[in-house]
């Protein structure tokens, strides 16, 4: 039989799973962008599109799904901006 605890464990498994994929998605983003491959960039994004597709039509909270789709939108385009700040700002010295 399985403990309240149990599943408080799990939910917080996948809160920190979560946050790791996000922090790995960031970094290939900066990667990618300070090498100058967008397309790269791009295949990242797709490839979360793809995994996220099927989780957020499954959902029937609408606000909760487009919570998560500004919140990745930002993290991307912010990420992206930084690379593009830092790329420009390494050709001036």
């Amino acid at each position: 039989m399985d403990s309240p605890s149990d599943h408080q464990h799990d939910y917080h498994g996948l809160v920190a799973a979560g946050a790791l994929i996000g922090y790995l998605e960031r970094i290939l983003i900066l990667t990618f962008t300070l090498l100058g491959s967008y397309t790269a960039v791009g295949f990242v994004l797709a490839a979360k599109s793809i995994f996220r597709f099927g989780e957020l039509t499954r959902s029937t909270d609408r606000s909760l799904t487009e919570y998560v789709l500004i919140g990745s939108l930002l993290s991307v385009v912010i990420t992206t901006l930084v690379g593009v700040v830092i790329t420009q700002s390494l050709t001036l010295l």
